[in-house]
């Protein structure tokens, strides 16, 4: 049992070693600076085209409660897809400063540092490795789906939300691995 509570308390330790070392900062001040650009990018273009672009899904001959009430899920659905693509990109653009990051916070905590690569590697290596985790995320959630289809369906939402929450963090687990030689499978 103190094993679990050691785990618990390993967020809130890597909080405080990285607010102790402020040479991490600035990479993750960058790493903070491209999402909020994207998130800003994503807010313009869909305050500007959002509109259209739910209008071309919405029927024309439907009722007016049909028309307002799949303008309501539409605009929840494609502002929930544009966020997600804001976070994929924005991982993908600022992986170069979490790399630099990770390298950084290894060293301070005395592991030997992954041979260095170029940008264009790095930028590469964090392609295939968004790809795979989507891949493997989407494949796993859509077998969940299956859940739907039998009397277990309602244990979906927890499953599916939990499946979530495990991939937000693997999401971010990924860079110190990647600098350990331990690949996204």
């Amino acid at each position: 049992m103190t094993a679990f509570f050691r785990g618990l308390a390993c967020p809130f330790r890597g909080v405080g070693f990285f607010l102790r070392q402020r040479t991490l900062w600035p990479w993750a001040a960058a790493a903070f600076v491209v999402h909020l650009v994207l998130l800003a990018l994503f807010v313009a273009l869909f305050w500007t085209y959002g509109g259209d672009l739910v209008e071309a899904f919405n029927p024309d001959g439907a009722y007016g409660w049909v028309r307002a009430t799949l303008r309501w899920i539409l605009t929840a659905t494609f502002a929930l897809l544009g966020l997600f693509l804001c976070v994929l990109l924005g991982n993908l653009f600022a992986s170069p400063f979490l790399d630099a990051m990770t390298e950084r916070a290894l060293t301070l905590l005395g592991e030997p540092l992954p041979p260095p690569r170029s940008l264009g590697r790095i930028i590469g290596r964090a392609l295939v490795n968004q790809t795979l985790k989507l891949l493997i995320f989407g494949g796993l959630q859509a077998a969940l789906l299956l859940l739907l289809a039998t009397p277990a369906a309602p244990v979906h939402p927890f499953l599916s939300g939990f499946l979530s929450v495990l991939f937000l963090g693997y999401e971010y687990l990924d860079y110190p691995l990647d600098a350990r030689g331990l690949s996204v499978p």
